[in-house]
This record gives structure tokens, C-alpha cells and sequence, in this order.
């Protein structure tokens, strides 16, 4: 699996699609695909020639990786007509904004932070994923980053 590296940063970091512009500047509509492409095809190998039922299948992620969570989720019961066990996101939002004639059955758990924290989902990011998923479960957390608690 091959991610690109950020090369604006000082440390040697990853992310799972492009985010920056030439310029460092964030971009304003980022494209997930191939991130979504190479998730389906581990996905169709589990499944197709390791022969885990898709229910057994759990989605997580953080950040970006929340989002690649959902999203491959959304592509699978698009294409596919079969729901996974669950996702999981913590400040992933979905970038695309579902249209789907029928919800995906699989639950989502949503964490994340609001305004005016850093990583606050945008306003519009719970209605989303309410338009993709049948089942959304919405935690809010008091700080930044992974859940640190019982509680959260």
C-alpha cells in the first residue's frame, strides 16, 4: 500500500490522499479515490479469497483515515448492495455528499469535536453522513484528538 508523503511539514509524515496544493495550500476538493481503490481491493481479498463474511468487517479511522472509513463504506453499499459489520470515524467528515436512493444499513460512529476546535467537523458533516447511513451515533469530545477516556 503506498500513501504519498507531506512535504511541507518538518517531520516525515503520510497521508492517505492529496490535501495540499504546490503551494502547501490546503485543497478546496480533495480526491479520495485511490485511497478507496486500494481499500476495496484488501477488502475484496478478505472477502473473496481469505472468505470473511463482510459482517465480520469493521471500518476505523482518524482523520483522514475516518474519512477513507466512511467513504469506502458508502462505494461498497453503492456497488455492492452488502453492508460491512461497522465504521468507526474520529474527525473523518465524508467529502462526497450522498445521494444514495437507498441508506447503507451499516452503523457509523461518529467522533468529534466542536467549534471551535481545530478539528471540528464542518457544519454541514453530520447531515451527510445522516444522508448516507441508516444508523449514526454522534459522540462529541471535550479535547483534541484520538478518545482518551472511558466516557468519550
Amino acid at each position: 500500500m503506498t500513501w504519498s508523503r507531506i512535504l511541507y511539514l518538518y517531520e516525515e509524515a503520510y497521508q492517505w490522499y492529496e490535501s495540499f496544493d504546490p503551494l502547501g495550500e490546503f485543497l478546496q476538493h480533495p480526491n479520495p479515490t485511490p485511497a478507496l481503490d486500494i481499500l476495496t481491493k484488501v477488502l475484496d481479498h478478505l472477502i473473496n479469497d481469505c472468505a470473511w463474511p463482510t459482517y465480520y468487517i469493521h471500518l476505523f479511522g482518524f482523520a483522514q483515515g475516518g474519512t477513507v472509513a466512511a467513504e469506502t463504506a458508502l462505494r461498497w453499499w453503492r456497488e455492492r448492495s452488502t453492508a460491512m459489520g461497522s465504521v468507526i470515524t474520529v474527525t473523518g467528515p465524508l467529502l462526497s455528499y450522498p445521494t444514495p436512493s437507498k441508506l447503507c444499513p451499516m452503523p457509523i460512529l461518529v467522533f468529534h469535536f466542536p467549534p471551535p476546535a481545530e478539528s471540528a467537523l464542518p457544519c454541514n458533516a453530520m447531515t451527510a453522513f445522516r444522508k448516507g447511513f441508516t444508523t449514526v451515533l454522534e459522540v462529541k469530545t471535550a479535547g483534541e484528538g484520538m478518545p482518551r477516556s472511558k466516557d468519550e
